[in-house]
């Protein structure tokens, strides 16, 4: 019997049906618990789609494991991430699961939190940006002292570029932390809702939630990304781009270049021992002008570029499966020799216009070809499906 793979997403990124082509070809059944609208729907390889609904988030998620009995779950966005060890630490039933996908839960913590977690990264050797917590203009004052102007305020609880915001001046930042600091009035999350058909701004209007605000100083330069499949603490297998273009500042990446890194390795190695982890997660970087990497956050979760097929040691769906059923992996055909990848449908516009580019297109599953292709790349924000 083949492994089964449960990819869980809660927004309507691109990159999870993406997934799910690169799982079925490597052998496994693969079911999504997503939103009912999600090109995922549209892919000729999935067996079964499990509707995901905001207002019934971790009940939803309860029946999906008790239907599906999945062999990992595969997170593709951070609130998926969280609701599965939310759901682990309600029913201990879910723990075994939720431990063989995610590794060591009580990690979490620490990799839910920007701050907690550079400072770890910090302590592990790893080259980090200057980067304090602060909960008040106090702190605010004190921490860009500490890291000087321009800073970036980042808000915890956020992803996808959201939360973040560049300043040049204190007063900008003193706006941005004010902004963040606030929880949004019951009238604003209602307002958003309607406005972004994302129900998940109805729950936020009956129950706010505050989250941790850190300044961190802003390093000039290059973004540049990893994304690695780790199982037990151990990296099976990683890949390690530059950022060419994105969809806007602190936005998700559009087109990347392919590199060697291993720096990026050694980071990636270091943090999967320290925290115990397993599946699918990303390391995002900053490049300054002299060449030098800094590690900015963690993505707790599959990124974009994890289902691509580029060698050995570099085909992550293969090496996750690999281990899970105890085989050496058997790494797919590599789906392109070019050193440039405009993701689709992400890149359009601009990226068809790069010489040599390869374009990341599923011309194999025609039906995800047009649900994509009607996908824009901003649609970040949740279906609605309650």
């Amino acid at each position: 019997m083949s492994t089964k793979v449960l990819l869980s997403t809660t927004v309507a990124w691109p990159a999870t049906a993406r997934l799910a082509g690169a799982f079925a070809a490597c052998g496994a059944t693969v079911e999504a618990y997503a939103p009912r609208r999600h090109p995922v729907a549209e892919s000729s390889v999935l067996a079964r789609l499990y509707p995901y609904r905001p207002l019934q988030a971790l009940s939803g998620l309860r029946d999906v494991l008790d239907a599906a009995m999945p062999d990992i779950v595969v997170s593709c966005d951070d609130r998926a991430t969280r609701h599965l060890v939310a759901y682990a630490k309600e029913d201990a039933r879910v723990a075994d699961i939720a431990a063989c996908s995610l590794g060591k839960l009580a990690s979490y913590g620490t990799l839910f939190s920007r701050h907690a977690f550079l400072d770890e990264a910090d302590k592990l050797g790893i080259d980090v940006p200057t980067t304090r917590e602060v909960a008040t203009e106090a702190d605010l004052k004190a921490a860009l002292h500490a890291t000087g102007l321009p800073a970036v305020i980042k808000a915890d609880g956020s992803w996808g570029g959201d939360g973040v915001s560049f300043a040049q001046t204190f007063d900008e930042a003193l706006s941005a932390f004010r902004h963040m600091a606030l929880a949004p009035s019951r009238l604003r999350s209602l307002a958003r809702a309607a406005k972004r058909q994302d129900a998940h701004f109805l729950m936020q209007a009956f129950e706010p939630q505050d989250y941790a605000i850190s300044v961190q100083r802003h390093v000039e330069g290059t973004p540049a990304t990893c994304a690695f499949a780790v199982w037990n603490g151990e990296v099976l297998a990683s890949l390690h781009m530059d950022v060419l273009q994105t969809n806007g500042p602190a936005r998700p990446a559009t087109v990347l270049r392919r590199i060697a890194s291993p720096e990026m390795d050694e980071a990636a190695r270091r943090i999967a021992k320290r925290f115990g982890l397993s599946g699918f997660h990303g390391l995002d970087f900053m490049r300054d002008h002299a060449g030098k990497l800094f590690l900015i956050e963690i993505n707790p979760r599959a990124t974009q570029i994890c289902h691509l097929a580029l060698g050995e040691h570099r085909d992550l769906a293969a090496a996750l499966i690999g281990a899970l059923e105890g085989n050496p992996a058997r790494a797919r055909p590599t789906v392109t020799k070019a050193e440039i990848i405009a993701l689709f449908p992400q890149s359009l516009p601009h990226g068809q216009h790069i010489a040599g580019a390869y374009h990341d297109i599923p011309a194999d599953d025609p039906k995800l070809l047009h649900a994509l292709s009607a996908h824009r790349p901003e649609m970040g924000a949740v279906l609605q499906n309650a």
